[in-house]
């Protein structure tokens, strides 16, 4: 199962930190998403993370002042941003769906959340857009079932339903908790049950 962690909304004192442990538990990669962090507060992020570390790290925003800057090992493209742009080379690229999106363009992207899975932990009221069996259909597609990622519900209680259902990879977003002292907790649950 390949794991990816997601930050959350703001940043948090020992975020840095909270990202190296993260990698360090076996995630493949960490999105550093941050929406409500500034520029500045973005990069004193990257800054603080040892720079081996950061080919494990995939852009989700602050492209402008981040870009170019650090070696990241990704970029997350979001609507009307170029997957082809030259600054992008040599990066592994992914990208969110929802129901009702249309998959044709997969083939560009080395991976792709699939959301919201189950309901959600960190929306309230973001219920689940699938059933089971809608997604044992839609994951019967191999070249589906090797890019998309769970995302949305996330816990590691349920790493075994995503494996029954056809899943290869769980992203964890408001289930880790990486502001918080049971980080350690929370990363050993998840080792447990894979």
């Amino acid at each position: 199962m390949r794991l990816i962690a997601i930050t959350p909304e703001y940043p948090f004192e020992g975020e840095a930190k909270a990202i190296e442990r993260i990698i360090e538990a076996g995630f493949c990669r960490v999105h550093l998403r941050m929406p409500h962090a500034t520029d500045a507060e973005a990069m004193r992020v990257m800054q603080a993370i040892r720079p081996e570390l950061h080919g494990r790290i995939v852009l989700a925003s602050h492209y402008g002042a981040l870009a170019g800057k650090f070696a990241f090992g990704g970029v997350h493209i979001k609507a009307g941003m170029d997957f082809n742009s030259p600054q992008w080379c040599g990066m592994s690229k992914s990208r969110s769906y929802h129901r009702g999106d249309s998959f044709d363009d997969i083939g560009h992207y080395d991976y792709a959340f699939l959301s919201p899975v189950q309901d959600s932990i960190s929306k309230q009221g973001y219920q689940s857009a699938f059933t089971r069996s809608e997604l044992r259909q839609i994951l019967a597609c191999g070249r589906l079932r090797s890019r998309l990622v769970a995302l949305g519900g996330v816990t590691a209680g349920s790493i075994h339903w995503l494996c029954d259902v056809g899943f290869t990879g769980a992203a964890f977003l408001g289930y880790l908790k990486a502001d918080t002292n049971d980080l350690d907790a929370q990363l050993n649950k998840i080792k447990q049950s894979l």
